[in-house]
């Protein structure tokens, strides 16, 4: 794994890990810890990361509130408040489209499930209406933008 800070290639991995079981690394050039999360858009998320991309989609896919999907995850052992998953949802939904883009890339099939082509079409709507709301400034509903 090259080094987030000065993108070496020398690193060594330590025996340690972090406290959500991420493994950690050194850089034998500039001496800088850093584990497999350092210098993504999860770093400093106190829960793992596919529990928080699997509370976006769930929250995507279903009609739930931000209530009821933290609720969801509470009966699992997860407790986060439903705020939390609002600012997940704003800060890792764009991210979703182009991430199944990448992952489809030259290994599309001849046909796709209905379930994949709904998250996808979700995402894809939720990433543009996000995107057309902070370019206005303001908030407008899905009704209106497809008018």
């Amino acid at each position: 794994m090259n080094c987030p800070y000065c993108t070496s290639s020398a690193t060594r991995e330590q025996c340690n890990r972090t406290s959500l079981g991420y493994r950690t690394f050194r850089c034998s050039a500039c001496k800088r810890l850093f584990n497999e999360r350092t210098g993504t858009a999860f770093n400093f998320l106190e829960y793992p990361t596919d529990t928080v991309l699997l509370v976006v989609i769930w929250q995507l896919r279903y009609k739930l509130s931000l209530r009821d999907v933290a609720e969801v995850f509470s009966v699992r052992g997860f407790a986060f408040t439903h705020k939390a998953v609002r600012d997940w949802e704003a800060r890792f939904a764009p991210l979703l489209p182009d991430h199944l883009c990448v992952k489809r890339r030259g290994k599309a099939g001849t046909s796709w499930g209905s379930g994949s082509l709904l998250v996808i079409q979700v995402a894809c709507l939720f990433a543009s209406f996000a995107l057309d709301t902070m370019e206005s400034g303001g908030s407008r509903s899905i009704e209106q933008r497809e008018a």
